[in-house]
């Protein structure tokens, strides 16, 4: 694991924990087949894209422990708004941890499907890898 990964481990674990309540458990790198997420540029002195997916179930659910509320209460516009903000608190977070000092702005993060293998992958809902993050620094 390179310092991105754990700077990205430790980083989804805090905002998970903090958001959601829930405790992440680390599995390296790998492949999400059914999930959705969202993908967050930024740039400055440190430029590249942030990706996250996650499986639509555990989803629905964090969003409902973001929300205080059942997973059958909330609507797919909740959980696609609430996949969006997890994915700019995450890649903030990671910035900060990643860059230190250094300046630089995000952009909108905009809904994307998995497209391909993810270096730091998780299991937040049970042991199957239902999370997954990939770091691009262009600089």
């Amino acid at each position: 694991m390179n310092s991105w990964d754990t700077v990205l481990e430790e980083s989804a674990a805090e905002v998970l924990g903090s958001m959601c309540f829930a405790a992440p458990e680390y599995r390296g790198s790998g492949h999400l087949a059914d999930a959705a997420g969202a993908a967050i540029s930024f740039g400055g002195e440190v430029e590249g894209t942030l990706k996250l997916v996650l499986e639509q179930d555990l989803a629905k659910q964090l969003a409902a422990d973001f929300l205080g509320t059942d997973s059958d209460e909330v609507t797919a516009e909740q959980t696609r708004l609430f996949t969006l903000e997890l994915a700019n608190v995450i890649c903030g977070t990671a910035l900060a941890g990643i860059a230190p000092g250094r300046h630089y702005h995000l952009g909108l993060p905009e809904p994307i499907a998995a497209d391909g293998e993810y270096q730091c992958c998780f299991s937040v809902a049970g042991e199957a890898i239902d999370l997954g993050l990939a770091l691009e620094l262009r600089n």
